[in-house]
């Protein structure tokens, strides 16, 4: 069986294998929305900024998902979602932010 992940890449694995790399997306969901978050609570005026762009950091965001896989293909997609879901907490907290201030 072939499997597509969101990038539109396809790997044989098995059914037994879907749950896995689900839970390994939402790993990488998580800890995108963990490093928004942390940012934000250790430097808050840099809420005013936006996000940094996914290039540039990628090494670093690389580290931050190394042990869900041994794939890289895998390791850069999780990379990926770790950026995008960091940018989305992040514009979330800036929107927060306004609301009360």
């Amino acid at each position: 069986m072939l499997l597509f992940d969101a990038a539109g890449i396809a790997s044989a694995a098995s059914k037994r294998d879907e749950p896995r790399q689900a839970g390994r997306r939402r790993h990488g969901c998580d800890r995108g929305e963990r490093l928004g978050g942390q940012v934000a609570r250790r430097c808050p005026r840099l809420l005013q900024q936006p996000w940094p762009a996914h290039e540039g950091r990628t090494a670093e965001l690389r580290s931050k998902v190394r042990d869900l896989s041994e794939d890289p293909r895998v390791i850069e997609l999780l990379a990926q979602g770790v950026s995008e879901h960091a940018a989305r907490q992040w514009r979330q907290l800036q929107v927060q932010g306004r609301l009360r201030g």
